[in-house]
Protein backbone atom coordinates (compact mmCIF):
# COMPACT_ATOMS: atom_id res chain seq x y z
CA UNK A 1 0.00 0.00 0.00
CA UNK A 2 3.02 2.38 0.83
CA UNK A 3 3.60 2.22 -2.78
CA UNK A 4 0.66 3.18 -4.04
CA UNK A 5 1.24 7.04 -3.18
CA UNK A 6 4.57 8.16 -2.81
CA UNK A 7 6.02 11.67 -1.44
CA UNK A 8 8.98 13.12 -3.24
CA UNK A 9 11.66 14.85 -1.44
CA UNK A 10 9.99 18.24 -1.69
CA UNK A 11 6.97 16.58 0.39
CA UNK A 12 4.44 17.14 -2.44
CA UNK A 13 2.63 13.63 -2.94
CA UNK A 14 2.89 11.53 -6.16
CA UNK A 15 1.97 8.52 -8.47
CA UNK A 16 4.77 5.56 -8.96
CA UNK A 17 6.18 5.28 -12.16
CA UNK A 18 4.03 2.42 -12.63
CA UNK A 19 0.81 4.70 -12.38
CA UNK A 20 2.20 7.13 -14.55
CA UNK A 21 4.06 9.62 -11.68
CA UNK A 22 1.61 12.27 -11.87
CA UNK A 23 1.80 14.72 -9.41
CA UNK A 24 -1.23 14.13 -6.77
CA UNK A 25 -3.24 17.09 -5.93
CA UNK A 26 -5.17 17.50 -2.36
CA UNK A 27 -8.67 18.31 -2.99
CA UNK A 28 -11.06 19.25 0.07
CA UNK A 29 -13.67 16.37 1.18
CA UNK A 30 -14.05 12.91 2.31
CA UNK A 31 -14.00 9.83 0.32
CA UNK A 32 -15.45 6.71 1.29
CA UNK A 33 -14.35 3.84 -1.16
CA UNK A 34 -16.19 -0.02 -0.38
CA UNK A 35 -13.82 -2.03 0.36
CA UNK A 36 -15.01 -5.57 -0.54
CA UNK A 37 -11.58 -7.82 0.69
CA UNK A 38 -10.87 -5.68 3.38
CA UNK A 39 -6.98 -6.20 2.85
CA UNK A 40 -5.57 -4.14 0.06
CA UNK A 41 -6.58 -0.72 -1.42
CA UNK A 42 -9.64 -0.73 -3.14
CA UNK A 43 -9.92 -0.77 -7.05
CA UNK A 44 -11.91 1.98 -6.82
CA UNK A 45 -9.86 3.62 -5.07
CA UNK A 46 -6.13 2.99 -7.34
CA UNK A 47 -8.75 3.77 -10.57
CA UNK A 48 -9.31 7.65 -8.93
CA UNK A 49 -6.13 8.56 -7.87
CA UNK A 50 -5.01 7.41 -11.62
CA UNK A 51 -7.65 9.41 -13.15
CA UNK A 52 -7.84 12.48 -11.69
CA UNK A 53 -4.24 12.53 -10.13
CA UNK A 54 -6.24 13.99 -6.82
CA UNK A 55 -6.29 12.70 -3.33
CA UNK A 56 -9.27 13.84 -1.01
CA UNK A 57 -8.12 15.30 2.29
CA UNK A 58 -9.05 12.46 4.16
CA UNK A 59 -10.12 8.84 2.37
CA UNK A 60 -11.54 6.37 4.09
CA UNK A 61 -11.82 2.62 2.65
CA UNK A 62 -14.89 0.87 4.37
CA UNK A 63 -14.94 -2.92 5.26
CA UNK A 64 -18.61 -4.59 6.04
CA UNK A 65 -17.88 -7.90 7.32
CA UNK A 66 -21.23 -10.04 7.90
CA UNK A 67 -20.54 -12.78 10.36
CA UNK A 68 -23.46 -15.75 10.86
CA UNK A 69 -24.32 -15.19 14.32
CA UNK A 70 -27.17 -13.20 16.23
CA UNK A 71 -25.07 -10.56 18.42
CA UNK A 72 -22.27 -9.03 17.86
CA UNK A 73 -19.99 -7.56 21.17
CA UNK A 74 -19.47 -3.92 20.99
CA UNK A 75 -15.71 -3.82 20.86
CA UNK A 76 -16.24 -6.01 17.80
CA UNK A 77 -18.59 -4.07 15.96
CA UNK A 78 -16.04 -1.01 14.90
CA UNK A 79 -11.84 -1.20 14.19
CA UNK A 80 -10.55 2.05 12.53
CA UNK A 81 -7.26 1.84 11.55
CA UNK A 82 -4.54 4.17 9.73
CA UNK A 83 -3.22 2.64 7.37
CA UNK A 84 0.69 3.68 5.71
CA UNK A 85 -0.61 6.55 3.12
CA UNK A 86 -1.10 10.05 4.15
CA UNK A 87 -4.64 10.77 5.74
CA UNK A 88 -6.32 7.07 4.87
CA UNK A 89 -7.92 4.61 7.54
CA UNK A 90 -9.59 1.84 7.32
CA UNK A 91 -12.95 0.91 8.89
CA UNK A 92 -13.93 -2.39 9.41
CA UNK A 93 -18.09 -2.54 10.58
CA UNK A 94 -18.85 -6.24 11.86
CA UNK A 95 -22.60 -7.15 12.04
CA UNK A 96 -25.26 -9.79 11.16
CA UNK A 97 -26.19 -10.46 7.61
CA UNK A 98 -29.59 -8.37 8.15
CA UNK A 99 -27.59 -5.14 9.75
CA UNK A 100 -24.90 -4.93 7.82
CA UNK A 101 -27.35 -4.97 4.55
CA UNK A 102 -29.17 -2.21 6.23
CA UNK A 103 -26.14 0.07 7.72
CA UNK A 104 -24.84 -0.16 3.23
CA UNK A 105 -28.24 0.74 1.96
CA UNK A 106 -29.28 2.71 4.56
CA UNK A 107 -25.69 4.95 3.80
CA UNK A 108 -26.18 4.52 0.24
CA UNK A 109 -30.01 6.62 0.07
CA UNK A 110 -28.32 9.09 2.60
CA UNK A 111 -25.55 10.05 -0.12
CA UNK A 112 -28.02 10.33 -2.69
CA UNK A 113 -31.08 12.28 -1.21
CA UNK A 114 -28.16 14.58 0.25
CA UNK A 115 -25.90 14.79 -2.83
CA UNK A 116 -28.62 14.40 -5.74
CA UNK A 117 -30.04 18.12 -5.54
CA UNK A 118 -26.42 19.64 -4.35
CA UNK A 119 -24.93 18.30 -8.13
CA UNK A 120 -27.74 19.08 -10.24
CA UNK A 121 -27.40 22.62 -9.02
CA UNK A 122 -24.18 22.98 -9.46
CA UNK A 123 -24.56 22.61 -13.52
CA UNK A 124 -21.35 20.70 -13.53
CA UNK A 125 -20.72 19.31 -17.43
CA UNK A 126 -21.74 15.35 -17.25
CA UNK A 127 -18.07 14.82 -17.86
CA UNK A 128 -16.62 16.05 -15.30
CA UNK A 129 -19.07 14.11 -12.54
CA UNK A 130 -18.31 10.85 -10.45
CA UNK A 131 -20.75 8.78 -10.09
CA UNK A 132 -21.18 6.75 -6.37
CA UNK A 133 -21.89 3.49 -7.18
CA UNK A 134 -23.58 0.54 -4.96
CA UNK A 135 -22.87 -3.05 -5.29
CA UNK A 136 -25.56 -5.30 -4.43
CA UNK A 137 -23.35 -8.27 -3.72
CA UNK A 138 -21.04 -7.51 -0.32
Amino acid sequence: MNQLVIRGEDGRLHLPEGMGSGELTTIKGVAVFFDKAGTDVPTVCEEFLRKFEAKPDVQIFLHLRALARPHVADDEKYTVVQTSIADTYRVSATGCHNVVERMVLGLFLWVRENTGTKVAGMRIPVEKLVGVGFVREI
